[in-house]
C-alpha cells in the first residue's frame, strides 16, 4: 500500500471524498461533535447531521496532528490496510493453512487495481476491513475451557482489569483534550457492557461486544461483523460442532450498544435507514459510479487471481472431497455475500476480492496440508497427479506475477494491476487553482456566505480548502434530492432538479434563482462547464466575474491534473 499511497504523481489526495474526512478530523478536534452541518446548506444534513464515520475521524486526529493533513492521512491508511493483511495471515494460520505467511503476501500483491485504488482513499473501507478481520480472528480463537472459564471473575473484577482499564483511561484522556469529552461517558458505558459480558460469558464475548459497538461508530456497514458471527453459529450447527451461541448474541448486543450509546441517538437510526436503502442499495442513476455494477468481463479480468483462487479451491474441494469445518464454511458463505454485492455495486470490490482469496485458501487448506506432508516425506513428485498440481501451481504463480507487476495497458485489464493503480491514484484536478479561488473567498467572503458550485462532487475539496463559506450539496446528491425545505417546502426533489439543470448549463433561463432560491453570494464554475459559464456571462446585471484561478504548471506537475482553472462570480 505504501507503494501506491506515496505515488510521486500524487502529491495530494487521490480521491475527492478523502478531503472531507481529513477536514472532519480537524473540525472534531477544534469544535467537538457536530449536530448540524450548514456547509451542506440545501440537504437533509444541514439541520440534522449524523457523522457515521465518527471513530474513523477520531483515529485520524493523532496522525494528522503529527504529520500534517495529507501525509498523516496517508500514513494512517497505510497502517490500517497493512494491519488488515497481518490479520489475514493470522486468520489463515488459525485456520491451519500451511504457508500462511507466504499466502498472505501473495494475496497482498495479487488484488485487483480497483482494490488498491479504493484502499488508497482516505475513507473508512480499510478501517471496516480491519474491524471485520479483527472480529474473525477473535471468533476463531480457541474456546475457553477449564473451571469457570467464562465466569471466574466478578463484574467488578472484569471492569477494573488493567488490560482494559489502561486503554480506557488513555482513550478518555485523549477524548477530553480534543474537545470530545461528550464521548467519554458513552465510551465508559460501552466498556462497562463489555466487562459485564466478559464476566458472564467470557473474554471473547466481551471483546466481540466492544468491537461491534465501536464498529458502529466507525462505519455505516457495521452489520457485516454480526452477520459473520451468525454465519459461524449456523455453520457450527450444520457441521455438528460445539455451538458457541454466546458469540452472535454478543455481536448483536454490541451493535445495539453502539447505536444507543451514541452522540447521535436516536436520529442515527433514521439516518442509517436512509444511508442503506436510499443512498446505498437504492442508489439512483445520478450517484457516483461506485454504486453501479461492473461489466462482467472487466470484473473477471481485473480479479483474475482472486477468482482463480476462489473457484479453483471450490473445484478441488468438490473433486477431492476435502473435509471442511465451521470456520471454513463460515468464511466461504461470507465471501459469497460480498461476491453477490460486488456484482450489484463496484464499491464492494475492496471486500469481495479480499474475501475470495481468504475463502479459497481456507477451503483448500487441508488439501495443501496433505500435499506438504507428502513433500516432507519425499513422495510428492512420485505420482502423475502431484506432477499436475505442481505444474499448475508454477503456472499460476507465473501468471500472477504478470497480473500484478507487468506493464499495464489501459485497454487490457488482465495485466499490471499495481501499475494501473499507480496510474489511477493520480490527482485529477489542479490543487493550485482550487487553492487560489478559495484563498480569494477566504479574504473577501463573509462567514456563512453560500457558494453555488457546478457539481455535487466538488464539495469535499472545497470544504477542505475553505470552511468559511457554505455550499449547496455534497457527499451524495440524494441528500439534496430528499431536501424538502424552502423554496419548495414539502416537495422533495424539486430543488435538486433545478440545481442540476442550472449547474449543467442546460437551463439558461431565470438564473436569478441562484440568488432567490439558493441564496448564493458567489458562484464557482470550473473550465469544464463552459455552457454554465457562458450562461452566467450573458447576465451581467446578475453576475460579475471577479476572479479567474488558473492552474500553476510549476506546482501541478502530476500528469493527470487536467482541470485548467476556476471562474469566480459575485452575485449582484
Amino acid at each position: 500500500m505504501a507503494y501506491i499511497q506515496f505515488n510521486p504523481n500524487n502529491p495530494y489526495l487521490s480521491e475527492t471524498d478523502s478531503y472531507y474526512h481529513v477536514k472532519m478530523a480537524e473540525m472534531l478536534q477544534k469544535e467537538g461533535v457536530p449536530q448540524k452541518f450548514p456547509w451542506l446548506y440545501f440537504t437533509i444534513l444541514r439541520d440534522s447531521y449524523v457523522d457515521h464515520h465518527l471513530l474513523f475521524h477520531i483515529l485520524l486526529i493523532p496522525f494528522t496532528n503529527l504529520f500534517g493533513p495529507i501525509l498523516g492521512a496517508k500514513l494512517f491508511q497505510v497502517a490500517v490496510v497493512g494491519f488488515s493483511f497481518l490479520l489475514l495471515y493470522l486468520v489463515l494460520k488459525r485456520a491451519g493453512v500451511p504457508g500462511a505467511f507466504w499466502w498472505s503476501i501473495f494475496a497482498l500483491f495479487t488484488m485487483p487495481a480497483d482494490f488498491y485504488f479504493r484502499m488508497s482513499f482516505i475513507r473508512d473501507m480499510g478501517l471496516s476491513l480491519l474491524f471485520m478481520m479483527l472480529g474473525i480472528y477473535l471468533i476463531f480463537r480457541p474456546v475457553e475451557v477449564g473451571p469457570g472459564a467464562a465466569t471466574s471473575r466478578s463484574f467488578r473484577q472484569a471492569l477494573l482489569d488493567r488490560k482494559g482499564c489502561v486503554p480506557l483511561i488513555l482513550a478518555c484522556v485523549f477524548l477530553a483534550v480534543t474537545n470530545l469529552a461528550i464521548l467519554v461517558p458513552l465510551t465508559i458505558a460501552i466498556y462497562a457492557g463489555g466487562a459485564f459480558l466478559k464476566a458472564r460469558w467470557g473474554w471473547r464475548s466481551g471483546a466481540l461486544f466492544l468491537l461491534c459497538a465501536f464498529y458502529v461508530w466507525a462505519y455505516g456497514g457495521f452489520m457485516f461483523l454480526p452477520i459473520f458471527a451468525v454465519t459461524y453459529f449456523v455453520a457450527q450447527v450444520m457441521m455438528r460442532e460445539k455451538i458457541e451461541w454466546r458469540l452472535p448474541q454478543a455481536a448483536l448486543l454490541g451493535i445495539i450498544a453502539g447505536l444507543v450509546f451514541n452522540p447521535y441517538f436516536p436520529k442515527n437510526l433514521g439516518f442509517l435507514y436512509h444511508q442503506i436503502f436510499a443512498t446505498g442499495l437504492g442508489a439512483q442513476a445520478y450517484v457516483g459510479g461506485e454504486w453501479r455494477p461492473y461489466d462482467t468481463w472487466h470484473w473477471a479480468q481485473s480479479n483474475a487471481v482472486p477468482v482463480l483462487i476462489f473457484f479453483g479451491a471450490v473445484i478441488v474441494v468438490l473433486i477431492k472431497k476435502v473435509e471442511q469445518n465451521a470456520k471454513t464454511v463460515a468464511v466461504f458463505v461470507f465471501s459469497l455475500l460480498f461476491l453477490s454485492l460486488v456484482w450489484k455495486s463496484q464499491r464492494f470490490v475492496e471486500y469481495s476480492s479480499f474475501f475470495m482469496s481468504l475463502a479459497g485458501l481456507c477451503l483448500v487448506g487441508p488439501f495443501l496440508k496433505s500435499k506438504v506432508e507428502e513433500w516432507k516425506a519425499g513422495a510428492f513428485w512420485k505420482t502423475a497427479e502431484n506432477i499436475f498440481y505442481g505444474t499448475t501451481l508454477a503456472v499460476v504463480l507465473s501468471v500472477s506475477i504478470i497480473f500484478a507487476l507487468g506493464p499495464f495497458d489501459l485497454e487490457n485489464w488482465a495485466v499490471g494491476q499495481i501499475h494501473r493503480a499507480r496510474h489511477d491514484t493520480q490527482t485529477l484536478f489542479s490543487m493550485s487553482a482550487l487553492k487560489k479561488v478559495h484563498d480569494y473567498l477566504l479574504q473577501n467572503a463573509e462567514p456563512g456566505d453560500i457558494v453555488f458550485h457546478d457539481d455535487w462532487d466538488v464539495f469535499p475539496r472545497y470544504f477542505f480548502a475553505n470552511a468559511k463559506t457554505h455550499y449547496l450539496v455534497g457527499l451524495d446528491p440524494e441528500f439534496m434530492n430528499q431536501y424538502a425545505g424552502e423554496p419548495y417546502k414539502g416537495q422533495p426533489g424539486l430543488l435538486y432538479l433545478e440545481y442540476a439543470q442550472i449547474s449543467s448549463g442546460s437551463d439558461p433561463n431565470n438564473l436569478e434563482r441562484i440568488k432567490t432560491h439558493f441564496k448564493a453570494k458567489w458562484v464557482i464554475v470550473t473550465t469544464d462547464h463552459p455552457e454554465f459559464y457562458q450562461n452566467l456571462k450573458r447576465e451581467p446585471g446578475l453576475f460579475e466575474e471577479v476572479f479567474f484561478a488558473p492552474n500553476d504548471a510549476l506546482i501541478d506537475r502530476y500528469p493527470m491534473a487536467r482541470e485548467d482553472g476556476y471562474y469566480l462570480f459575485n452575485v449582484l
